[in-house]
């Protein structure tokens, strides 16, 4: 199962997930067998991983943003390329 959601994410959402997994399992020592735990460096430890999870959230969507610019003009050069062929083409053809 976690192979197959590693698949469907980005490779920074996976990296911050499986950091996750310690804090995590130490929660579930603490609600489930009352093991003992210091909450406030479990806290910050946690909320610097979420954290984590928001900063590649913004830095996915600006590059996301970028991606889809560089495709357009690439699809542009792409087509001016193959007009510019086509009058050649057709040049050298017609005489």
């Amino acid at each position: 199962m976690w192979n197959k959601g590693a698949t469907l994410v980005n490779v920074g959402v996976l990296a911050v997930m499986n950091n996750l997994l310690i804090p995590a399992g130490i929660l579930v020592n603490l609600l489930i067998w009352n093991r003992d735990a210091d909450i406030l460096r479990l806290s910050i430890g946690g909320a610097l991983i979420l954290l984590a999870l928001l900063v590649n959230q913004k830095l996915e969507k600006k590059t996301s943003s970028i991606l889809t610019k560089i495709k357009k003009s690439s699809i542009y050069i792409t087509n001016t390329a193959l007009l510019l062929l086509r009058v050649v083409f057709h040049s050298r053809h017609t005489k």
